[in-house]
Parts: structure tokens; C-alpha cells; sequence
């Protein structure tokens, strides 16, 4: 049995396999290529569904217990903690970045701080200053959407965002992706919520608002 689930600051979709029904809207703690994190779910979904052929599936360690959402809410409040102090650095060193959120995982000693930037820069040194203090892995997530060149026509043409530049502070260089979750675009969201609509009414369950 497999169902859909939504995790993180983001929003990720993604799918878990279980061996029994699980409520809609209940929380759930998967293991994403992030670490452990609480997910809510969405819905149940066919076995031939685009997702689950597609994408390999999260894995479902354990129903929410009060512990786990605690632990949630308490994350949430040193996420906060960790904004503000990024928040400050920033200005501090006169960076050219906004930071946008920060979201701290389950195990609270991984920190993803989400950013834009309107000129290119350098945030090794907030990482580490960051990862110092609080004791903890902490990951930029680059959500500055690039211009690509102009086209033939003249007209410019927005590329996709950017999600996944980080800094380690393992290490203080750059890694690529932070992680496997995908921010979708607009296009991309709206067919797989028609698919999904789609399937759900030919088992005549509730559409998705």
C-alpha cells in the first residue's frame, strides 16, 4: 500500500509504502536523503501511479508519537533561534542575501537556512559561525531564481529555481545538491495534481482543494 506524503519547509512530495492504511492527514516519521522528518499524509496511491514507478520510496519509520511532535515543535523554536542569528550575520557582514526561513530536522543537528542573493557571494563563513554555535550541520539552500541568456527573439526567459546550492560546514565547500526533495514548478505541480485527481475520482474518493 502506498501513499502520498508532504514533508518540509517546501513542501516536498513524495510516497511511503506501508503495510496497513493510514489516515489521511495523520503524521508519520519518514527517513528522507535528508534524515528523519516528520510527513504528513496526503492521500493513498494506485501502484501504478506515476510517483511510485517513478521516484523511489521515502522510508516510513514509525506513526508521529507525542514525543516525535514535540520534538517537531521544539525544532521549530531553534529553527527560529538559528534565523535570527543568521539574520544578524548577514548584516553584519553586509552580504548581499536575504534569508528567507531556516528548518531544523527531527534529529535537530541538521539546519537547512534558505536564502536568495542578488549578486553572487560567499556564505562559508555564516555556515561555520552558524554550525559553531549551535553545535550542529548547517546547509544553505540557494532559492535565487537564475536568468537564462536572451533568445533569438529578444525576450529573456526565466530558468528554474535553484534549490539545492549549499555549503557544508564539514567542510566549507561547496556539495551540490542538499537534498532529494524537488521544488516543482507551477506546470509541473498542475499535471500531477490532475493525475492525481483523476485517479482518485475513478475510486470515488474526495478530490484534493
Amino acid at each position: 500500500m502506498h501513499h502520498l506524503v508532504q514533508f518540509g519547509l517546501n513542501r516536498y512530495l513524495g510516497h511511503i509504502a506501508s503495510d496497513h492504511p493510514l489516515p489521511r492527514g495523520s503524521s508519520v516519521v519518514i527517513t528522507t536523503p535528508r534524515g528523519s522528518e516528520i510527513a504528513q499524509i496526503i492521500d493513498e496511491l494506485s501502484a501504478d501511479s506515476a510517483l511510485v514507478r517513478q521516484e523511489p520510496p521515502n522510508s516510513l519509520l514509525r506513526t508521529a508519537t507525542v514525543a516525535d511532535l514535540e520534538a517537531h515543535t521544539a525544532a521549530t523554536a531553534k529553527a527560529r533561534q538559528i534565523l535570527e542569528k543568521c539574520e544578524n550575520l548577514v548584516a553584519a557582514h553586509d552580504l548581499p542575501v536575504m534569508v528567507i526561513d531556516c528548518e531544523l530536522l527531527l534529529s535537530h543537528d541538521v539546519a537547512y537556512i534558505q536564502v536568495l542573493h542578488w549578486q553572487e557571494t560567499n556564505l562559508d563563513s555564516v555556515v561555520l559561525e552558524l554550525a559553531e554555535e549551535f553545535q550542529m550541520r548547517v546547509f544553505v539552500e540557494d532559492h535565487t531564481r537564475k536568468q537564462t541568456a536572451p533568445q533569438e527573439s529578444g525576450c529573456t526567459t526565466c530558468g528554474s529555481s535553484k534549490s539545492g546550492g549549499c555549503s557544508s560546514c564539514g567542510s566549507g565547500c561547496s556539495t551540490g545538491s542538499c537534498s532529494k526533495g524537488k521544488v516543482a514548478s507551477a506546470e509541473e505541480l498542475t499535471s500531477y495534481f490532475a493525475n492525481l485527481r483523476q485517479e482518485m475520482e475513478k475510486n470515488a474518493r474526495i478530490a484534493l482543494n
